[in-house]
């Protein structure tokens, strides 16, 4: 029969000095040894209790006896000669007599993100999280002079950019300097601006408008403009039958040359009913609506969705993942994890780091085995401080992965 010297070697680390030991050396344990004539090799050894020491690592050596020091050939008849190709299993244990493991043993049975205390006070109702905004009333005492212009001629209605029945609503529309300037509308500052409102509907909560200079002659539902705008109205706007004048806190200086975009948004508590505006209908694209309400998720610390997996049965060689993205300038950058995901194997699918702690943004993504990564150095402006639309795609034929931004191709 085959026998086996089992070798323990044990790195030490000492908690206080000692003469004959320093922190880093090694002990070696032997376990037993050739001279041993029982049957069975079964033994439990004890570790040397030696105080003040602790183990760091754990090295088991062994080394396997051949009767008589021969070797079985692969030759039939011949295979119990000796020691054979197969003859090598052994099972080796390390025991805590506490028989609990000892990271477990010290590890807290709750961890709250931010929180260090020994009492946390909880509740078992929805609690919600509020923000603090500064509006701005602006009321003309007395008007000395003004000029206006008159765009259009209200030959439809709109539900836009009011449509109250939405929670939540953004809608943008082009006014081009042809159309400005035919008006009367000279260059300089823009202080408010009219809507004449046939059918009053629900108010507007957060009503903001927002003015940028653009040379684009129509709108593209697939390349909106999302930055670079200037706020000039932010208050909660009840609507009256006829014309409503919105007067800015912040006028808006024209330069009499470039088209204006002008972007509406509101948020309500609910769903209400639509104001009516009085609207024309022109030769090109000169508005965007959005027509379902906006949602966002606000994560802090650990916070997660988990989409399971009814919704992902069906991939198969080609992924695109697309969201917008608002990061906490406060907080950025640091490890996160946009998404992650797993087969049935948990071999990481699918991996979205936006950002890392440096700055930089990861993609990952596998086809039932190990995954491909392509990465991206990112900007403040691209992973903090503003909306970004982000797109990651990969074509597992191809080996073709790419990240988008904001509608460009950014990485491949």
């Amino acid at each position: 029969m085959q026998r086996i010297l089992l070798l323990f070697i044990l790195l030490i680390h000492f908690a206080k000095p000692s003469s004959a030991q320093v922190a880093g050396d090694t002990l070696i344990t032997a376990t037993f040894n050739y001279t041993q004539t029982q049957h069975s090799r079964d033994s439990m050894i004890q570790f040397p209790n030696l105080p003040g020491v602790t183990y760091e690592k754990i090295y088991m050596l062994y080394n396997m006896r051949c009767k008589n020091g021969l070797v079985s050939p692969a030759i039939q008849g011949q295979t119990n000669i000796g020691c054979g190709e197969w003859d090598y299993t052994c099972n080796t244990y390390i025991v805590d007599s506490t028989k609990t493991d000892s990271v477990k043993a010290k590890h807290p049975s709750h961890i709250i993100t931010g929180f260090n205390g020994a009492t946390y006070n909880y509740t078992t109702n929805p609690t919600y999280t509020y923000y603090q905004y500064n509006q701005q009333n602006v009321v003309y005492n007395a008007t000395i002079s003004e000029t206006t212009a008159t765009i259009g001629t209200g030959a439809t209605t709109s539900t836009s950019p009011f449509n109250a029945n939405l929670t939540t609503s953004k809608s943008q529309y082009l006014w081009t300097a042809a159309e400005l300037s035919a008006a009367g509308l000279v260059a300089g500052d823009i202080s408010s601006l009219r809507l004449n409102v046939s059918t009053v509907g629900s108010a507007t909560q957060f009503l903001k408008v927002r003015l940028k200079h653009v040379t684009q002659a129509s709108l593209d539902n697939a390349t909106p403009d999302i930055t670079g705008f200037t706020e000039v109205y932010f208050l909660n706007t009840t609507f009256v039958n006829g014309s409503n004048q919105l007067n800015f806190y912040n006028n808006f200086n024209w330069n009499g040359t470039d088209n204006i975009l002008v972007e509406f948004s509101f948020s309500n508590a609910g769903n209400g009913t639509d104001n009516m505006v009085l609207s024309d209908i022109t030769p090109f694209v000169s508005g965007l609506v959005s027509a379902t309400n906006d949602y966002s998720f606000n994560f802090t610390g650990n916070n997660q969705i988990n989409l399971g997996n009814a919704n992902f049965g069906n991939f198969n060689n080609q992924i695109s993942i697309c969201f917008w993205n608002f990061g906490n300038a406060a907080a950025l950058p640091t490890n996160t994890s946009i998404l992650y995901a797993t087969n049935a194997q948990n071999h990481r699918q699918a991996n979205i780091h936006l950002p890392w702690s440096n700055s930089s943004i990861y993609w990952d993504a596998g086809f039932g085995g190990p995954f491909d990564r392509i990465e991206k150095p990112a900007t403040n402006a691209e992973i903090e401080g503003q909306w970004n639309h982000w797109a990651f795609t990969k074509n597992a034929t191809t080996g073709i992965m790419n990240i988008y931004l904001n509608g460009s191709l950014c990485l491949t």
